[in-house]
Order: C-alpha cells, then sequence, then structure tokens
C-alpha cells in the first residue's frame, strides 16, 4: 500500500454563518462563528487520513499560535509532519467563510506562512528524496500554493515513479510543463470550464451537465496534455472521469447541503487516498463521491472529513 504525499496549504478558518451573503458593500448579521483547521492541503491531508491513507504533507506555517494549532491536529490525525516548516515573522494562513442558509459560501483566503513554500530549495527535491517515493505513492497539490513549485515537485515526484494529482481549485492556468507532469487532473465544473476556455476554446461545452458528449469530448483534448485521467466533480449531478479509453459517471448522493466548504478537499483527498490504497479508479471514484455527501452535511472544513466507516455506511445505506 502507497502513502499520499501532498503539498499544499495550512490556513486557519474563521466562519460565519449568515442568512444570505453579503453584496457588495453590504453588512449583514450572523448568527454563528468559530474557527478551526482549514486549507486544501491540510483538508486533503485530514480526509485521506481519516478514509485509512499514510499521508505526509509538506507545507508552511507562521511561528504564531494558529500555527501551533495547525501542527497539533496533524498530529492528531496521524499526519506526517517531518516535511513541515515554521516559518518565523510570517502569519499562518487565514481563511475567512461565510455560509448562507442553503449551505453555499464565499471564501477570501490570506496565503501568509503559505506563500513560503515556493521559496524552499528542499521543498521539491531533498525532502521527497527523503520520503523514498515509489510506484504505489501519490503526490497530490492544490492551487491554493505556487504552481510553479507544484511543477517542480510534481517533475521530481514522477522521476522517482510516483503518480501526480492536481487539484486545480482554486483556479490558475497551468503551464504545459506542469500538465505534462500531472497523471490525474481533478477540477469541478466552473475549474474546468475556465481550463478549457484558455486552452481549447473550440471544445468549450455550452453547458457541462447538459452537454455530457461535449464535456467528454473536451476533457479529451486537455489529456493530450499529459494527464492519463481527467476528473470533473459536478456537484448534485455527480463526477464524470475521462480517460483515453473509458469514461466513467458517478451519480451523486442525494443529501441535505447544511455547508459546502471542503466538500471538493474531502473528495480530492479521499480518492487520492484510495489509489495510494491499490484500489481501482472507478472504485476510489464512489468512495470519494461517498465521502463528499458526508461532508456537505456538517459545517466546517476539515472537521467535518469523514472516516472510512461512515464512508462504508454511506455507500451501503447505514448512514444519510
Amino acid at each position: 500500500m502507497g502513502r499520499v504525499v501532498i503539498v499544499g496549504s495550512l490556513n486557519l478558518d474563521r466562519w460565519a454563518r449568515v442568512e444570505r451573503l453579503p453584496a457588495p458593500g453590504e453588512t449583514v448579521t450572523a448568527h454563528e462563528s468559530a474557527t478551526g483547521p482549514g486549507g486544501k492541503g491540510l483538508n486533503q491531508a485530514v480526509a485521506a487520513s481519516r478514509a485509512g491513507a499514510t499521508v505526509e504533507l509538506i507545507g508552511c506555517v507562521g511561528d504564531d499560535e494558529a500555527g501551533r494549532r495547525l501542527l497539533d491536529v496533524l498530529e492528531a490525525e496521524g499526519i506526517g509532519i517531518a516535511a513541515m516548516a515554521i516559518v518565523t515573522g510570517a502569519s499562518t494562513g487565514l481563511a475567512m467563510v461565510w455560509v448562507d442558509e442553503h449551505g453555499a459560501n464565499s471564501i477570501v483566503v490570506v496565503g501568509g506562512a503559505n506563500d513560503h513554500l515556493g521559496l524552499r530549495s528542499d521543498a521539491h527535491s531533498d525532502l521527497l528524496g527523503a520520503l523514498d517515493l515509489d510506484a504505489t505513492d501519490v503526490v497530490a497539490a492544490q492551487g491554493e500554493t505556487s504552481l510553479a513549485v507544484t511543477e517542480q515537485v510534481f517533475r521530481e515526484a514522477r522521476r522517482r515513479g510516483a503518480r501526480t494529482l492536481l487539484n486545480l481549485a482554486p483556479y490558475s492556468r497551468p503551464s504545459a510543463g506542469l500538465l505534462a507532469e500531472t497523471s490525474v487532473l481533478v477540477v469541478n465544473a466552473s475549474e474546468f470550464a475556465l481550463l478549457v476556455a484558455e486552452l481549447v476554446p473550440e471544445r468549450l461545452p455550452p453547458d457541462l451537465s447538459s452537454a455530457p458528449d461535449r464535456l467528454v469530448d473536451a476533457a479529451k483534448a486537455v489529456l493530450t496534455m499529459g494527464p492519463e485521467v481527467v476528473v470533473v466533480t459536478l456537484g448534485a449531478d455527480g463526477v464524470v472521469a475521462v480517460t483515453a479509453t473509458s469514461v466513467h459517471a458517478i451519480d451523486a448522493h442525494e443529501v441535505p447541503v447544511v455547508d459546502t466548504t471542503g466538500a471538493g478537499d474531502g473528495f480530492v483527498g479521499v480518492f487520492a487516498g484510495e489509489l495510494a490504497r491499490g484500489s481501482e479508479a472507478v472504485a476510489a471514484l464512489r468512495f470519494a463521491t461517498a465521502a463528499a455527501s458526508l461532508v456537505v452535511q456538517e459545517p466546517g472544513a476539515a472537521s467535518s472529513m469523514p472516516n472510512r466507516d461512515r464512508i462504508d455506511g454511506a455507500i451501503s445505506g447505514r448512514h444519510p
């Protein structure tokens, strides 16, 4: 069984629940608020670990109380932190999250110490070498940290035989070199539309959910740029995974939505973990889809990630 090595962000989340999201210039009153661990790298690491994977996290926190709190969370979750860095003089990343009564959210992120990841000369060579990667391992990254660093990390990971998984969230245009080093690309519908509009605009479907053939056609165009698999998550419309020779559509679970924060991270972390555990791609997609259905039923980000028993229960119908 392989490991999941995640290169990514760590934030302290401050979230508030509001009746509706504010319009520009408007002030609204929150009726509930809290703080907790977050950041796409941390969220995905927690998701993978709780689902049973062995996980290492490469990232940066500040030398402040928030950073110490996040490191304590990682240790409590059984996530390897040998490759974590504490950046002197920097503040730990911060995310401010507003969630409305329908579970929709708006998020503002302050990178803080996360922005120092690209300044670490050992991030893409010495650390990956110390982890002794092989073909069973999955190295994952997201768009919340430098894509230039991710490209370097992925190149080194591929050289060592590992698979790479890129989650382009939040979206930034990837370089040709990064796509060439990506084994699995995971994007949601809006990120996929932006990607196709920039790279192959003639293939852009008018509506992803209502034009499945056009979606597959666009995904196959992206495959020619490097990835072996393109996975597009479509929210309530499920998930579509496209390879050069196959298309797999996975239905979403119908569940009450409390908070969509972290749902994509739950999907990505569990999917990466299942691949590292040796699961076939379709089984991994089904397991990750079930995990995401549980995340949206709980408030918060990292705290809402389900354990393996709950995911098994969601698949078998034991749990909602």
